[in-house]
């Protein structure tokens, strides 16, 4: 899905708390890991930004120096927290807050396999998920509805801390905790989430007020704030 913006969508949230103060959030992708080859399911595996991945959260924190953030909220991930360490030290100097709740779905069994190895090791299992991606839980892991349930708990809790009125909050997290964020301010099903992209280090611009919610920006590279 390439960059989009304007006033895409806005509804009002039966699920989230409702947000008494208008609040900008900017939902950031981590910079760039390395690619397995093949493919393999990462989960919530901890690898470390490239060297271009260090580059692009560089350039977003230099983009953003001057943004008075409330609160930078970040997955407890390396790939995650790094990307926030960088943003905080040239924005509000403050460390950021780690959340686990932002961490990369769980796949449980299936991380580090590639998906001939699943297909081997959990005969079916593969198929299984692409027809109910919402409700399929690899073993020991987790789907997409729990995700989706501890991703929104984090997302009412950055509105809530985020401070006074038109404040800033940045998340730094994962592709799949953007991709069930953003389904559900939507009102999209779970089974359309590969849908929403989500590049390295672009941001998905948000506000909340009043409880509801409306999209400002999709998949926006840092630039575009500049």
């Amino acid at each position: 899905m390439p960059p989009a913006r304007g006033g895409i969508h806005s509804h009002r949230s039966k699920t989230w708390s409702e947000a008494i103060i208008k609040t900008d959030i900017y939902l950031l992708r981590h910079g760039e890991i390395a690619a397995s080859r093949p493919f393999r399911f990462l989960g919530q595996g901890d690898p470390a930004l490239t060297d271009k991945g260090l580059t692009q959260i560089a350039e977003v924190a230099e983009i953003f120096r001057a943004r008075p953030f409330g609160l930078i909220l970040s997955s407890d991930l390396q790939r995650c927290r790094i990307s926030a360490e960088i943003i905080a030290a040239r924005t509000s100097g403050q460390p950021p807050r780690l959340d686990a709740g932002l961490r990369e779905i769980n796949l449980g069994a299936w991380e580090g396999l590639s998906v001939e190895e699943v297909r081997r090791r959990f005969p079916g299992a593969y198929e299984q998920r692409g027809a109910s991606p919402a409700e399929y839980a690899p073993e020991g892991g987790e789907s997409f509805r729990r995700l989706q349930e501890r991703a929104a708990a984090s997302l009412e809790k950055a509105i809530r801390l985020g401070g006074a009125e038109n404040n800033a909050v940045l998340i730094v997290t994962h592709a799949g905790v953007s991709r069930v964020l953003m389904a559900q301010i939507l009102q999209m099903p779970l089974q359309a989430i590969f849908r929403l992209e989500h590049y390295y280090a672009h941001i998905h611009h948000i506000r909340a007020e009043h409880g509801r919610f409306q999209v400002l920006g999709l998949n926006l590279p840092a630039r575009s704030f500049a």
